[in-house]
């Protein structure tokens, strides 16, 4: 990744995994409005959350790790505390040590974004800063994206 054109591509990729992501949890939030909601479909929104989650963890690492960023292990510290976040959470509705009530309802998808874009300002600041990146995408922030969206 040597150009402007080729950082731009590969934030454009991120982009889209940001939104996949995005999308996935606003159909946690409306499954999680309806009462009468299965388990069932709730880990498989989780589980698609999971998958989705992973790819853009790699993909954002690797540019991360190409670019130098000095945080990288930091990032990825919160990237495997989703990660294990989100199995114990899945591994403990399909056990019934977990069950979906109303504070899960209210927090349950907020909580998944905020995490899921755990210092990623913190990487958008940094290529403002030392990439010379003057207009990082508002997408960027993640987390409070998502959040004004739901």
């Amino acid at each position: 990744m040597n150009t402007p054109s080729e950082l731009r591509q590969i934030l454009a990729l991120l982009a889209k995994e940001h939104r996949q992501l995005s999308d996935a949890v606003q159909d946690l939030a409306t499954l999680l409005a309806i009462p009468t909601v299965s388990t069932a479909k709730i880990l498989s929104i989780l589980q698609r959350i999971s998958i989705t989650a992973n790819k853009h963890f790699a993909s954002e690492e690797s540019v991360m790790d190409d670019l130098k960023y000095p945080r990288l292990s930091t990032h990825r510290l919160n990237h495997q505390w989703f990660q294990t976040f989100i199995a114990d959470y899945q591994d403990g509705l399909m056990s019934g040590s977990i069950r979906i009530n109303d504070d899960a309802r209210r927090n349950l998808p907020n909580l998944i974004c905020f995490y899921v874009g755990c210092r990623d300002d913190e990487f958008q600041d940094w290529l403002v800063a030392n990439q010379g990146w003057s207009q990082v995408p508002v997408w960027f922030r993640t987390a409070q994206a998502i959040v004004q969206h739901l």
